[in-house]
């Protein structure tokens, strides 16, 4: 059955490509056909989660080996689960967009597949190359919506991913010799493992993720793709490797002040990527943003976890793991749901920026409930799935420390774990408030149903995985083979005290009365002006104070003739990536001569080219026996 569910993408791709003149057909096949198998493959991965399967791909170029271990079943699900959400939101979502549906469908049968050899390779080689496919493929889904903008970002994007590349295949081949074994499953370290392998690591998975500072693809790929893409992209990619770093992680010994060095990059990541979400005008781009942020408290558990165990204390360790693995889950949960809002406000308004738009939750109002159950999610608002693994790295944060720059480092941990949280819920409140209350500025339309149900199921996902927490902790802890006490899983008292604390104010209404006359209507008052729209909050003025803290760092303020502008920019990407670009486009530049069309001109390339080779050759091999 394991290599079954492999097979079924592969067919299923296949023929939607040779259906490529049959419209109708390919868009129902694919997706009807993606969302059926990606279902399938999430309950089985849930009931095979501790039972490990091994396969060999024979007849390729080369034979990868499949493993499939608990954590791998559990990412694997993770995509399978967010794969068929995708495609039953897309049978709704896509019939607004003039495309070619056999190849959109086929690159998410091929793209969901990629994934899952990703997760469950065993080998170095398989590793590498389903790595690099699924960056290949996730780039032609991007750049199938062929837009102005759409060659600087995917080339941005790749070039981000083949730097993460290069160094994964440096750090795996040197783990490799040092082993003696290309196969992860012989891989046993008991040294403190080099911090240039760790930096190697951190770097190749981390890019991927789109953890700070390695995040400036994420803002440019996520509002490019369309939103049933970009839910997967960060929903299920990501995902995959935040699963690789947990996966080398376990069979490596990271150095205890490395782990602090991942806390701080993931908490200050954390925090920067926040508030450049709160700054942006754009709704895909405040929720693209906020993915970044996710990701940075993750690496953040997951160096509490590394910490843990470079000290010894297994309850650090855990908590941290554990806390990485369950924020994982959450995140890919109500992220895709905030994207498939997205979609439908795009859909429905045709606009991108905040300021255009209004009012919707009076046309749209299983939208506007799915995309406010999704905003206290993200922002953490108990009886909902963010709260629980938020609460669970605030654990790990919280122990009693020996050392201490350690002490430091977490206290620093809290401190942006909490400054996140607020300039998250700052961000959404714009994001909701804006969007789909006051006054509409348009007539909008609800999504059809079809769009609707894998958003309604994401929801109650959303309360159902906060209510039965403890018992989804139980199983983590049980295949990742840790323990915690049950003192440290049990929220019976955290749920008494937090329905307290709301039935508490209108306790207080009811004992001491309230105002309940109706309130008067009256006309806008302005200040002695006609009252006017633009005198309305918009996206500038609700984060105002934060946009005048931030200016030095990430604002670039400037006044044309007619208008005040201010523009945002990352300074990760002003500083770091831009003069590179440059750079290489100078470069690219002065190369171009080369290509005249002339074919006399190519021909003479390549007999220099053989040449070169040639003494090159005999150089080095010419005087040997």
């Amino acid at each position: 059955m394991f290599e079954s569910i492999f097979l079924s993408y592969l067919f299923v791709g296949v023929v939607s490509l040779c259906l490529y003149k049959q419209k109708i057909i390919s868009f129902y096949f694919g997706l009807i056909a993606n969302a059926i198998i990606s279902a399938f493959g999430a309950i089985w991965f849930v009931l095979n989660l501790n039972e490990p399967k091994s396969i060999d791909l024979a007849g390729f170029l080369f034979e990868p080996n499949l493993l499939l271990t608990p954590l791998g079943a559990f990412f694997s699900f993770i995509v399978c689960f967010i794969s068929s959400m995708s495609a039953i939101y897309s049978l709704g979502y896509l019939k607004n967009y003039e495309i070619n549906f056999a190849i959109k469908s086929s690159l998410l049968s091929f793209f969901t597949l990629s994934m899952l050899l990703v997760i469950n390779s065993n080998d170095v080689f398989g590793f590498v190359v389903f790595w690099e496919l699924m960056t290949l493929i996730s780039a032609l889904m991007v750049k199938f919506n062929d837009t102005p903008s759409s060659n600087y970002s995917v080339m941005l994007y790749l070039g981000v991913a083949q730097i993460g590349a290069f160094c994964i295949i440096v750090a795996l081949l040197v783990l490799a010799n040092l082993s003696g074994s290309l196969y992860f499953s012989d891989w046993s370290f008991s040294k403190q493992t080099n911090i240039i392998i760790c930096i190697l690591i951190l770097i190749g998975f981390g890019s991927k993720a789109g953890i700070v500072p390695f995040h400036v693809w994420s803002p440019l790929i996520y509002p490019l793709a369309n939103s049933n893409i970009s839910a997967i992209f960060s929903s299920a990619m990501s995902k995959v490797a935040i699963f690789a770093l947990i996966k080398f992680m376990l069979v490596l010994n990271f150095p205890a002040y490395f782990a602090l060095a991942m806390m701080i990059i993931g908490a200050f990541g954390a925090v920067w990527a926040i508030s450049l979400a709160c700054l942006q005008n754009e709704y895909k781009k405040i929720i693209a943003y906020s993915s970044a942020e996710n990701m940075g408290i993750i690496l953040l558990a997951l160096g509490a976890w590394a910490y843990g165990n470079a000290i010894g204390n297994t309850l650090i360790s855990t908590l941290g793991l554990v806390g990485a693995v369950l924020h994982s889950l959450n995140h890919s949960v109500f992220k895709a749901i905030l994207f498939f809002v997205a979609g439908n406000i795009f859909v429905a308004s045709k606009k991108l920026k905040i300021n255009s738009i209004g009012g919707l939750a009076k046309f749209m109002p299983i939208t506007a409930i799915c995309a406010l159950i999704a905003i206290c999610s993200i922002i953490a608002v108990p009886f909902f799935n963010g709260f629980v693994s938020e609460w669970v790295i605030y654990k790990a944060l919280l122990n009693k420390l020996d050392f201490v720059s350690a002490k430091f480092v977490f206290a620093f941990g809290v401190i942006g774990l909490s400054i996140a949280g607020v300039l998250c819920a700052m961000g959404f409140m714009k994001f909701y408030g804006l969007i789909f209350s006051g006054t509409p500025k348009s007539n909008y339309k609800e999504a059809p149903l079809i769009s609707l149900i894998p958003m309604i199921i994401l929801s109650i996902c959303c309360v159902v995985l906060a209510l039965f927490s403890p018992n989804l902790i139980k199983q983590i802890c049980g295949f990742l083979e840790y323990s915690l006490p049950n003192n440290m899983i049990s929220f019976s008292l955290l749920w008494f005290a937090l329905v307290g604390a709301l039935i508490l104010p209108f306790a207080i209404i009811a004992l001491f009365g309230a105002n309940l006359n109706k309130a008067r209507l009256t006309k806008p008052w302005a200040n002695g002006y006609k009252f006017q729209d633009d005198f309305l909050p918009n996206s500038n003025s609700v984060v105002g104070d934060l946009k005048r803290l931030l200016a030095k760092f990430v604002l670039i303020k400037f006044k044309n003739k007619k208008s005040y502008v201010i523009c945002v920019k990352d300074a990760f990407m002003e500083i770091l990536y831009t003069p590179v670009i440059n750079l290489c486009l100078r470069v690219a530049n002065k190369f171009a001569i080369l290509q005249n069309g002339k074919f006399v001109f190519y021909v003479i390339y390549m007999v220099v080219y053989l040449g070169i080779l040639a003494i090159g050759i005999f150089y080095f091999l010419g005087n040997e026996p």
